[in-house]
């Protein structure tokens, strides 16, 4: 009997968990989304995201109800690294990424279903929208060594913007983020880009070559301009000068034009004082230096030439 009882008790237990399993459920906290429904149509949804939503729930038992569980959290998947051509005829290759996650599971559920679904939707709905931006700029709006001309984060809003309200309506999702992972150049065009940037930096440099001219141009007239009218005021101020020179130079010849004599010594006896500066021997030959004769006179030597006072006197003698 007791033996019986234990297997009573122990089918009881069974019995009750299979119950609970039937009408309880668990909410995982920020990794589930629970979605009930009630005879095959979507009613009660719970969210682990929300903390009040997580943890233990009830339902009735199937067929009444069944659960639907979705993965909470951000997925993330490639587009084709494909070849795009741009405005003006160039081809580059874009590969873009883009996170999603499932915003309302009802929605979800009811137009989509599956996650695998979801995505491949999702990519064609992701390189439709990159073609479209892409195709609309030219190859420098993409490719550029000036970063003030690049508009990958353009195109990245553009992208995300033409995703994020199609994804919501149609399939349920919200798109978190798009980017561009790769860019680059088809090996068919690399050398022509190449070439056109090196034409465009010719261009530069050309460009920066002729403002350079025009300012050592302009430096230089500016400079000549000055010049000219800095000799034009030295030139002035020389001929003043000049003319106040010899003004004092006709004052100082007029009084020696008065003794000619003395004036004639005074200037001997300076160039004898500038040759005589050195402590040195000299033999002078009065040929060669005439001032020697002044220092001669019928055989004796005479320092000065005598004054027109003197000389009258003498011949008076």
């Amino acid at each position: 009997m007791k033996k019986h009882l234990g297997m009573m008790v122990l089918g009881a237990v069974v019995v009750g968990a299979l119950g609970v399993f039937t009408v309880a459920f668990q909410v995982g906290e920020l990794t589930d989304l629970v979605l009930v429904t009630t005879w095959g149509k979507a009613t009660d949804t719970y969210s682990g995201r929300d903390a009040d939503q997580a943890g233990l729930r009830f339902k009735w038992p199937y067929p009444v109800q069944e659960t639907v569980r979705y993965d909470a959290r951000t997925f993330l998947f490639e587009d084709t690294h494909e070849q795009v051509q741009t405005a003006d005829k160039q081809h580059v290759l874009v590969t873009m990424f883009c996170a999603w996650r499932i915003d309302d599971a009802a929605d979800f559920y009811g137009k989509i279903k599956t996650v695998d679904a979801a995505q491949a939707a999702l990519k064609s709905l992701l390189r439709d929208v990159k073609v479209t931006s892409v195709t609309r700029r030219s190859l420098d709006r993409l490719i550029n060594t000036d970063p003030s001309r690049i508009e990958l984060d353009e195109v990245e809003r553009e992208v995300l913007a033409a995703m994020a309200d199609k994804a919501r309506q149609d399939y349920g999702v919200e798109v978190v983020m798009v980017g561009v992972k790769n860019l680059g150049l088809p090996k068919s065009v690399t050398e022509t880009v190449i070439e056109s940037m090196k034409e465009e930096r010719r261009m530069k440099v050309q460009e920066y070559e002729t403002r350079g001219n025009a300012y050592a141009t302009a430096i230089r007239e500016r400079a000549r301009a000055a010049s000219e009218k800095i000799r034009a005021f030295s030139g002035a101020k020389a001929s003043v000068i000049r003319g106040e020179g010899d003004a004092a130079a006709a004052a100082y010849y007029a009084r020696f034009g008065e003794h000619e004599e003395l004036a004639k010594f005074l200037r001997n006896l300076e160039s004898l004082k500038i040759t005589l500066q050195q402590r040195t021997v000299i033999l002078l030959d009065e040929s060669i230096f005439p001032m020697i004769k002044q220092f001669r006179q019928d055989g004796q030597t005479s320092l000065a030439p005598q004054s027109p006072s003197q000389a009258g006197k003498s011949s008076t003698k």
